[in-house]
C-alpha cells in the first residue's frame, strides 16, 4: 500500500461481483480478485487491530501454560502426613484428587476417611431448653463444656448431621437465636441448621421431623430438651429472623426490702415503678462492660419490662421480673435489676426516674445481680411467621405446656439451689445474702453522690480522670510496642505504662 501510495497509482474501484469473476482457461475456474482498500488508513488500522488481538491471544496462551505448570507442581507435591486433616471449617476440607475429578474426604483421628452419608439436607429449626449450670455457656468452645458441644454431637450419633460434616457449624449454617452466657438458662431458645430428616414415601415430614427429635433426644442429658424439630424455609436464619426476645429473672423477694414485713402489693407495685422508666430506647452503655458514654451502638429499645410475684414449689415467694426487648448487650439485664434492687433497697423511689436517667447519660460503676437467676424465656418471630410460606410456622404455644414442665422441673429447682442455704453449702453460702452485704456497703454512698448535684460533679470529674488515665495507659502501652518493634528496648515506656495503671488500678 505505501509503495502504491509513492508511486502515485490510484486504488481500484469497488467492482461488481460478475467483474470480479474471470475464466481461467479451459479448467473454467474462477479466481476472485481482491480489491485493495481506498485509503490507506483503514489498512493501518486493520494492521493494528490484527496486533492487538495477537497480543492478547499471545498473553492467554502464557497464562494457561503458567497455570498449567503451577498445577502440576501442585499435584505432584504429596500433602506432608504429619499435618492435621484439612477443615474443620470452610472450604479447605477438600483437596483434588490429581488422579482425576474426585475428592478425598476428610481423616478421622486414626488417619482413615470418613465415609459420606448420601441424603438430602433440609433447613430445620431445633427449639430446645437447657440449664446453663454445668455449662459455659451455648456457644461451643473447645476445651470447655458447651451446650452446642453437647447437642452437635447428638444430632450426629442421630443420623441428622453426616459424620463427615461433624464439627463443621459452617458448613451446615450453624446458628443460635440468643447465645447464652455461662451459667444462664433458656426456657425456649431456638437453633436452625441444614440436616438430614427421615423422610420416606411412608411418612410425612411432620413424622419425620418428630422422628429425628426423638432420636437426638436419647442421646442428650437430662439438663437439655429438644422440645420439637420443624422444617423452615431454605434461607432461613435463627440469628437474623428474630424480632425479639424475653427474658426473666428471678430475685428472692427479701432483696429489695431491708424491712422484710412489707406487702406483696408493695414489692410488685414498687418494682412495677422503676422497670417503667427503662420502656422505650435509651443509652444503656452504663448496663454493659467497658463502653464509654458516647457510644451510640449501646441504644437499645426496651419493649415492655414488669415484675409479678412467683411462689415455688418449697413455698418460697420470689420476685419473676419479665424484659422484653429487641437485643441486649453483655450482662444488661443483670446490671438493671442489680441498679433497681439498689433503687429501692435506699429508699429512693421518689428519685428513681432521675437516677435512671443519670445511669443514662453519665458513667459510673453498676451494681450487678447473680447470674443463676436469669433465663431466657422466648425468641419472638412475628414476621418470619407472617411471610413463611407453605412452612410451619415457629409457634411456642404448641409446646407451651412441657416449657413449663421444663422450668418447674429443671430451671426452678438449680435457681433454688443457689439461694439455699445448708451444711452441704456452707462453702458456697447463700449467693443472694452475699451480694446484697457488698451491695448496701457501697450503695449507700454512691446514692447519696449521685443525688447530690456536686456529689454528682465530683462523681463526673473523677470519671473523667479515669478516662484520661486510661487514654494515656493506653497511649504509653502502643508506644512501647512501637518502639519494641523498632528496636529500641522500651524500658522507659514499660514504667510509665506501669505507673499509670497502677494510678488507674488505685482510682
Amino acid at each position: 500500500e505505501e509503495e502504491g501510495k509513492s508511486e502515485g497509482t490510484i486504488a481500484p474501484t469497488k467492482r461488481t461481483h460478475d467483474e470480479m469473476k474471470e475464466t481461467d482457461g479451459a479448467q473454467g475456474e474462477e479466481k476472485m480478485v481482491v480489491d485493495q482498500p481506498k485509503d490507506a488508513s483503514e489498512g493501518r488500522e486493520e494492521k493494528k487491530q490484527k496486533t492487538e488481538s495477537q497480543n492478547i491471544n499471545d498473553k492467554r496462551q502464557k497464562r494457561n501454560a503458567n497455570r498449567s505448570g503451577k498445577q502440576n507442581n501442585k499435584n505432584n507435591a504429596p500433602r506432608d502426613p504429619s499435618l492435621p486433616p484439612r477443615g474443620p471449617y470452610g472450604k479447605k476440607q477438600w483437596k483434588k484428587n490429581p488422579e482425576g475429578n474426585t475428592r478425598t474426604p476428610r481423616l478421622d483421628e486414626n488417619g482413615n476417611p470418613i465415609p459420606r452419608t448420601p441424603g438430602k439436607k433440609t433447613k430445620i429449626a431445633l427449639m430446645v431448653g437447657y440449664t446453663g449450670t454445668n455449662y459455659s455457656g451455648l456457644q461451643h468452645n473447645p476445651g470447655v463444656r458447651s451446650i452446642e458441644g453437647t447437642l452437635e454431637p447428638a444430632i450426629v450419633a442421630s443420623g441428622g448431621i453426616e459424620p463427615f460434616n461433624a464439627g463443621t457449624y459452617i458448613k451446615i449454617g450453624w446458628e443460635r437465636c440468643a447465645r447464652t452466657d455461662k451459667g444462664v438458662h433458656a426456657a425456649a431458645n431456638l437453633i436452625s441448621l441444614k440436616a438430614i430428616i427421615p423422610k420416606t414415601d411412608s411418612n410425612t415430614e411432620e413424622e419425620a421431623c418428630d422422628e429425628l427429635r426423638q432420636k437426638i433426644q436419647s442421646n442428650l442429658p437430662n439438663d437439655i430438651l429438644l422440645y420439637k424439630v420443624i422444617v423452615v424455609t431454605g434461607g432461613f436464619n435463627a440469628k437474623q429472623a428474630v424480632n425479639s426476645r424475653i427474658y426473666e429473672y428471678l430475685l428472692p423477694k427479701y432483696c429489695l426490702y431491708k424491712d422484710e414485713s412489707k406487702s406483696n402489693e408493695d414489692y410488685v407495685t414498687k418494682a412495677n415503678q422503676v422497670l417503667s422508666y427503662y420502656h422505650g430506647s435509651h443509652n444503656f452503655h452504663n448496663f454493659t462492660a467497658r463502653r464509654p458514654a458516647n457510644d451510640p451502638s449501646t441504644t437499645r429499645y426496651m419493649i415492655s419490662c414488669k415484675a409479678r410475684l412467683q411462689t415455688m414449689k418449697d413455698g418460697k415467694e420470689w420476685l419473676r421480673f419479665e424484659i422484653h426487648g429487641q437485643s441486649f448487650m453483655l450482662h444488661q439485664i443483670r446490671k438493671m435489676i442489680g441498679w433497681l434492687t439498689v433503687i429501692i433497697r435506699q429508699g429512693a423511689e421518689s428519685h428513681a426516674k432521675e437516677l435512671i436517667d443519670i445511669a443514662y447519660n453519665h458513667k459510673f460503676g453498676m451494681p450487678i445481680a447473680p447470674g443463676e437467676g436469669l433465663l431466657l424465656d422466648k425468641c419472638v418471630f412475628d414476621h418470619y411467621n407472617s411471610s413463611r410460606g407453605k412452612n410451619k410456622p415457629i409457634d411456642w404455644d404448641k409446646v407451651a405446656d412441657q416449657i413449663e414442665n421444663f422450668k418447674q422441673e429443671q430451671i426452678y429447682p438449680s435457681i433454688l439451689k443457689a439461694e439455699v442455704e445448708n451444711e452441704e453449702d456452707k462453702k458456697k453460702g447463700n449467693m443472694w445474702r452475699s451480694w446484697l452485704v457488698t451491695l448496701d456497703n457501697e450503695s449507700q454512698v454512691k446514692m447519696t453522690t449521685l443525688l447530690d448535684p456536686e456529689g454528682l460533679k465530683k462523681q463526673l470529674e473523677r470519671e473523667r480522670e479515669r478516662e484520661k488515665l486510661q487514654a494515656l495507659a493506653q497511649q504509653k502501652r502502643e508506644e512501647r510496642i512501637k518502639s519494641e518493634e523498632n528496636g529500641g528496648n522500651g524500658s522507659n515506656n514499660n514504667d510509665e505504662v506501669v505507673e499509670g495503671e497502677e494510678e488507674l488500678e488505685g482510682e
